[in-house]
C-alpha cells in the first residue's frame, strides 16, 4: 500500500519550529490509530539526524535493547549497546550526558 503525507503541513511545521529552537525537548504524539502520527515523524526525520523508534508490548528489556541499537546507530557510539540500564529514564540520562540532544 502506498502511504500519502496529506494534510499534516501545520503539524509538520510545529515539529519543524521546535526543532530550531535551542532547547531540549519531548513532544508526544498521540491519536487514533491509522490517521498518520508515524507518516509524520518519519517525514519530519528524512532531513535529520533521529531515529524512529516504535515500542511495542515486549517487555521493557526488549524496548530499551532496541533503543540501545538505534542510539548506537545514530550517534555511531558503539557503547550504547553495552550499557547496563533497567529504566528508558536511566537510557535517556546516558544519551543526554553524551551531549547529544
Amino acid at each position: 500500500m502506498i502511504q500519502l503525507f496529506v494534510n499534516r503541513e501545520r503539524e509538520l511545521d510545529f515539529l519543524n519550529r521546535k526543532y530550531s529552537e535551542n532547547s531540549s525537548q519531548m513532544i508526544v504524539l498521540y491519536g487514533k490509530r491509522r490517521i498518520g502520527k508515524t507518516e509524520l515523524i518519519k517525514k519530519f526525520i528524512e532531513d535529520k539526524d533521529g531515529a524512529y523508534i516504535l515500542c511495542t508490548n515486549d517487555s521493557t528489556e526488549e524496548n530499551i535493547k532496541e533503543m540501545k541499537d538505534k542510539f548506537a546507530a545514530l550517534t555511531e557510539k558503539e557503547y550504547f549497546r553495552d550499557i547496563d540500564v533497567s529504566s528508558f529514564y536511566s537510557l535517556y540520562k546516558y544519551l543526554s550526558a553524551a551531549q547529544l540532544l
